[in-house]
């Protein structure tokens, strides 16, 4: 056996000679080459057990040590749970906001059927809100040295005169800082790019595929193109970018029951064209239509996430490289989101302040007009979903947190665990190349 990342989490474990142990309900395993691998997805710990020492765990002593393997009557989650509020109340409260999501209009060229944003009112920020904002950041970045701006929409890039009067205002003020998109990628202009590189300091674009040409067009129903067609300009706009040299040009794809097929032909399509670009990314996102029984979700969630499965093992193959994952090995999981962060917040295009981007004409916190937070709204907003009974087994349990409020993750379904177990697996199986690969050059 070989530990091959201690536990940053907790300390060692002493045998207690009278009881007898099994393995923490926590603990994952990927099979390699040269044997077993262990991931405690709590204590963040790995090691590697021989095949031989695989085939009787329990046995393995060093294991107790390091918190693989626990008494019988130890309470799992009940130690999770001290470890979390323990470490909660020794993490240093940040001083100051670090990252913020923008609004700069609610408004968008393109009219996607499933986008969650139907029914608000497509509104831009002013130069006047946008002068407040650049303010706003300026006043409450504390002690950080650097701020991360997050551009979102309606399509951010409808209303780029807000992003380059809030970047040019940091700059004037020697505010370092660096930002991120979600966008179509439609707009995007030989100028645009200069500036995403130079002025808006961009180090991530997202930008969402729906399929295929002939898909893509009708489901992104796009206005105002004048005979231009919208697939082929965001392929090539998506090429601008990877020449220019953003660090992470992101391709989200989004997969439901209905495009199982043609997801195959567009993945294929960005090998073809961007497999040479080092900073491409391509991932893909569930999306759900929920039929009338039990037995068809049930059905639709299985092809759903079975194809997902092997799109990614497909992307793997021929050289692209998938959605950064967010399974650091040494990273002990406190909160969810920009929610229950404690140093982000989402700005509106009106001023109005929020906790998340899904929610922007409701739950507001504040104004950037106005002194304090409502309290009473951000306590609510942090509330945590009832746990279910698969919680007290559940080898994601350390790693998870669902919030009430969430649109997108208030179901807890045995695909999605699968699912997340599948990439702490893919992620343990990088460590430990990285392991390797660093022995090997030393």
């Amino acid at each position: 056996m070989k530990i091959l990342i201690p536990s940053p989490v907790v300390g060692q474990q002493t045998k207690k000679e009278d009881k007898p142990y099994r393995l923490m309900h926590y603990v994952v395993q990927q099979e390699v080459e040269e044997g077993v691998l262990l991931y405690n997805t709590l204590t963040c710990a790995l090691a590697l057990v021989t095949h031989e020492e695989a085939k009787n765990l329990t046995a393995v002593e060093g294991l107790i040590e390091h918190r693989f393997l626990v008494p019988v009557d130890h309470d799992d989650k009940r130690f999770c749970k001290v470890l979390r509020i323990g470490a909660k109340l020794m993490q240093k409260r940040p001083k100051g906001i670090k990252t913020y999501t923008i609004v700069t209009t609610t408004g968008c060229n393109a009219r996607c059927a499933y986008c969650f944003e139907q029914g608000i009112k497509p509104e831009h920020m002013t130069m006047e809100t946008a002068e407040k904002v650049a303010q706003y950041i300026i006043t409450h970045r504390g002690e950080h040295e650097e701020v991360k701006i997050r551009w979102f929409g309606g399509e951010p890039l409808y209303n780029f005169k807000v992003m380059d009067c809030i970047c040019t205002r940091l700059q004037e003020n020697n505010i370092k800082f660096k930002s991120d998109i979600i966008t179509n990628g439609y707009l995007f202009s030989d100028r645009m790019v200069e500036k995403a590189s130079q002025l808006w300091n961009l180090k991530r674009i997202q930008i969402t595929i729906d399929g295929t040409e002939e898909n893509y067009n009708r489901i992104k129903a796009y206005i105002h193109t004048n005979g231009i067609n919208p697939y082929l300009r965001v392929m090539k706009n998506i090429k601008r970018l990877l020449e220019a040299k953003i660090p992470t040009v992101q391709i989200r794809i989004n997969l439901d029951y209905n495009n199982l097929e043609d997801l195959w032909a567009l993945t294929k399509e960005c090998g073809e064209r961007f497999r040479e670009y080092d900073n491409f990314h391509i991932y893909y996102m569930s999306l759900f239509e929920y039929f009338a029984t039990e037995e068809q979700v049930s059905i639709q969630r299985k092809a759903v996430f079975n194809e997902k499965a092997k799109l990614e093992a497909y992307v793997k193959s021929i050289g692209l490289k998938g959605h950064p994952r967010q399974y650091n090995k040494d990273n002990f999981v406190l909160n969810r989101c920009m929610v229950d962060s404690e140093d982000a917040i989402m700005i509106a295009h009106d001023g109005h302040l929020g906790l998340c981007e899904h929610y922007l004409d409701s739950h507001f916190i504040g104004h950037i007009d106005s002194k304090g937070l409502d309290q009473e709204t951000i306590k609510q907003l942090r509330e945590y979903c009832e746990e279910i009974p698969e919680c007290n087994a559940c080898a994601y349990y350390p790693k998870c947190y669902r919030l009430k409020i969430c649109l997108t993750e208030k179901e807890c379904f045995k695909e999605l665990r699968e699912e997340m177990i599948a990439s702490i697996k893919n992620k343990m199986l990088r460590d430990y190349q990285e392991i390797k690969d660093s022995h090997h050059t030393k």
